[in-house]
Formats: structure tokens, sequence, C-alpha cells
């Protein structure tokens, strides 16, 4: 039977802790770190520089860490509005995460057990890329052997993991913009007429991360252009702005959408008490 290394399992312990923090928007002392876990200052930038930072990017000031993407006011703002969603336990999934965060910094894959969303249960032969939080949910971001293309994988859903005998496949990736992205395909451009009644807000809490202006008006209404993959990064975003917002391209985005609002109309008054 395979028996965990008790130092490698505290190692697990404490980086998925310090990742838990960071997440919560806290700034790490890596002199208060290495007091906390009783080890050396040197062996808590060693776990920040050589175990987090490639997988959760990371920036230092003095002896301070903390997440890259946490500058602005408004992320701050919408990580405090997420800590009141339904948050996921990352210590259930220690034995699990322990193993894919070994495999992150090795020259290895892992197989492990997933059960997808139409429940059915499958082996998945993966590369680890890097973990994904939203919406309060954990994500893990990897390159399938088996399908060839990059895949996003709820950690929830995984049963178990173990260390497989492919080689790590040489996979990088960059920003990552939601868990809709699709890394295989290109990116597609959509411009979005805001009206002036939205405008202040959307300028504050972007639809998406590649959200930039590109068009101004003098009644106040905006052109904003995003980058996407699939057209569910940004739908339910768009959703909730309707009827301040409006899809000028791509044409065929635009007529989704319609025939979508128009079905529901058609079926609003048979769903009823």
């Amino acid at each position: 039977m395979y028996k965990k290394n008790p130092a490698t399992s505290k190692t697990a312990s404490r980086l998925l802790y310090i990742v838990k923090k960071l997440y919560n928007n806290e700034q790490l002392s890596q002199k208060d770190l290495a007091k906390f876990f009783n080890v050396s200052e040197r062996t808590i930038y060693r776990y920040m520089k050589e175990r987090i930072d490639p997988v959760i990017p990371l920036r230092k000031n003095g002896d301070i860490w903390y997440l890259s993407n946490i500058e602005t006011i408004l992320e701050i703002e919408n990580k405090l509005i997420e800590k009141n969603r339904l948050e996921e336990d990352l210590q259930k999934y220690y034995p699990l995460l322990e193993t894919i965060f070994n495999a992150t910094q090795r020259d290895m894959a892992v197989i492990f057990g997933y059960t997808n969303r139409h429940e059915k249960f499958s082996h998945k032969t993966v590369t680890p890329i890097k973990f994904y939080k939203e919406t309060g949910l954990w994500y893990l971001i990897g390159y399938d052997h088996e399908k060839k293309e990059i895949r996003t994988y709820r950690v929830s859903s995984i049963s178990f993991a173990k260390k497989a005998e492919t080689n790590r496949a040489k996979i990088k990736i960059n920003k990552i913009s939601s868990v809709w992205q699709d890394f295989n395909k290109e990116k597609l451009h959509i411009k979005l007429l805001i009206l002036k009644d939205i405008v202040y807000h959307i300028k504050r809490s972007p639809l998406h991360p590649t959200q930039k202006v590109v068009d101004c008006f003098e009644n106040g209404d905006i052109v904003i252009e995003t980058e996407i993959t699939n057209f569910m990064e940004i739908l339910p975003q768009i959703k909730k702005f309707i009827p301040h917002i409006f899809i000028l391209s791509p044409e065929n985005i635009r007529n989704s959408l319609k025939t979508e609002i128009e079905n529901y109309l058609e079926k609003i008054d048979i769903y009823k008490e």
C-alpha cells in the first residue's frame, strides 16, 4: 500500500494554507510565515518562488508576497463580493492537490478519476498547468494527453490522483480570463455598445479582463471591445445588463442572443403559477 511521506504531506499542507491565504487577498510576510511554520525564511522563499509562483503568479515587495492580479481596487472589490458566495474548503482536497502540486514542479503528468457534468466517470491523463479559482470554486487547467488539448477540470470532481508514466507535455499558457476559456481556439473580437446608464459601473467592473474602450459618444455612451474564445465567457455578463447593452459585432453572436431572448419571451406566459 502507498504510504505518504510525512515531510511531503507537511509541505503540501503548508503550500495549500499559503495559497488559500493569497486567494483571500492577504499580503503574506515571509518572516511571519517562517515563524508560523517554524521553518527558515529561506524555506518560505523557496515555497513562494519555486513551488507557488510558477502555478499562481505572485509579486513580492520587500518581505511581502501577494497575488499579482489584486493590485486594483476593482479586483479587491470583486474578491470581497466573492467571499459572500459558496467557498470550497481546500482541506478536503489535500491528498489530491499534494500529488498535483508536485506534478507541476517536476517532469511528470498525473492520472486522475474525473466525473464530468453529465455524471460520466473516466480516467484522465493530464499535465497540470495551473490552478484557477472563479466564483469561489477551484479548477485545474491542464493538458489532456488523450484529447491532445488544454482542458479545465473542477477540482471537486476529481476522485483520486497519482503519478503517470507518461512524460509531461511541454505546454504553457498565458493569462486565464474565465473557466469557459477555450485555449484551443482562436480569439474572437466582440464589440459592445454600453449605454450611459451603466458606463460608470462597466468601467469600474469590466465585463471581461480583455475589455477596452474603443469609442466614446457625446451623449455618454461608449463602445468596448473584448477578446474571447467562448461566448460563455461574456454572455452571462451581457444578460445582466440588458437593456443597457447591445452586441454590435460579430453578427452571428448578436443573432444568437436575439434568438435566445425571442424563445424566452415566447415561453414566458407558459411557465407561471
